[in-house]
């Protein structure tokens, strides 16, 4: 899930170019959410896009508006977007109305609904309520890949590459023993690191050892982090490949609470989703950090409010 700002598409064809740049990939085979809202009372404008694969169940498109914090307080309406080959066309079309179902039911109004094959050939949509049919605009001209490009952000393939950013690497060598880490430098080394200062080979070590073991000094550094959290964000996720077990899920929360900060709702919701698959494995419940990011999709607080909320908590923090 990705909560993103401007102006809802003047066109379908500009709608569905836009889905790239919220998205931070290009979809495919997926049915695409877009929900709108009017901050100023005037201007209808996108404010959560929500990808599924089009092998959702039935059941979990059902529970949809439950799940995504979709309200009538905070959603002014909705679009509903189908990306598929042609052979899964069938699928495509029953979760559309699934969708259709879940929202009208939340009382949620639902402008249109569209399928189409894909978002990068020169494909046609189609409005499968009216029969309007319009051709596709590359996503690569559209304003909001500029803008994403333009503040940092990157556009990959598929999700299947964003996913590939939080695989594993080559593990951090271990601590010797009887060593200790001043903590303080530890999460001074990590603020320089993210502005392009070199980092030590055991950085990721002794950033584990940090983040276990003094939550305080993980929600100040995390605080420190929304000066730069893209650039945060990313050198959490390089951490997070070189750690294993608990240090590992908390690095990956890290960056997803990051990330979340940055705008970057898909990146965030992967780093969460490995990290809540790597306690399960583990046996281990996730940490009250991921609890509150997974509150925080769920309610689709900005990242503004995100920004805000770990502020109060590095504050509340220093003064126990």
């Amino acid at each position: 899930m990705s909560t993103h700002y401007f102006e809802t598409a003047s066109t379908v064809g500009n709608l569905l170019a836009a889905i790239p740049a919220a998205l931070g990939y290009v979809p495919a085979n997926r049915l695409v959410v877009i929900t709108t809202h009017r901050p100023n009372r005037t201007i209808e404008e996108v404010r959560m896009i929500v990808a599924l694969d089009l092998s959702t169940s039935l059941g979990s498109i059902a529970e949809l508006p439950e799940r995504c914090g979709i309200t009538i307080r905070n959603t002014a309406g909705a679009y509903l977007v189908a990306i598929g080959e042609p052979s899964r066309h069938g699928e495509a079309r029953a979760l559309l109305n699934a969708a259709d179902t879940a929202l009208r039911n939340s009382d949620i109004r639902v402008h249109a609904r569209i399928i189409t094959e894909s978002l990068t050939d020169a494909n046609r949509w189609q409005n499968i309520d009216t029969g309007e049919t319009g051709e596709n605009v590359d996503y690569r001209d559209s304003v909001h890949v500029a803008e994403a490009v333009y503040t940092g952000a990157r556009v990959v393939g598929s999700r299947e590459e964003i996913v590939a950013e939080f695989a594993e690497s080559d593990e951090a060598p271990e601590v010797p023993e009887g060593v200790t880490f001043n903590l303080g430098e530890i999460a001074d080394e990590i603020a320089r690191a993210v502005e392009g200062g070199s980092a030590s080979a055991d950085l990721a070590t002794r950033a584990g050892i940090a983040i276990t073991s003094c939550v305080h000094l993980r929600d100040s550094m995390l605080y420190r982090g929304t000066a730069n959290p893209r650039g945060t964000a990313a050198l959490w996720t390089k951490l997070a490949s070189q750690l294993r077990g608990l240090s590992r899920i908390e690095a990956l929360i890290v960056a997803g609470m990051m990330y979340y900060t940055a705008g970057d709702g898909p990146r965030s919701n992967v780093a969460l989703e490995t990290a809540d698959n790597l306690a399960a494995a583990l046996g281990v419940p996730l940490p009250r950090l991921g609890l509150l990011l997974t509150a925080a999709f769920q309610s689709g607080i900005t990242p503004e409010d995100m920004k805000r909320l770990l502020a109060t908590g590095a504050d509340l923090q220093a003064r126990k």
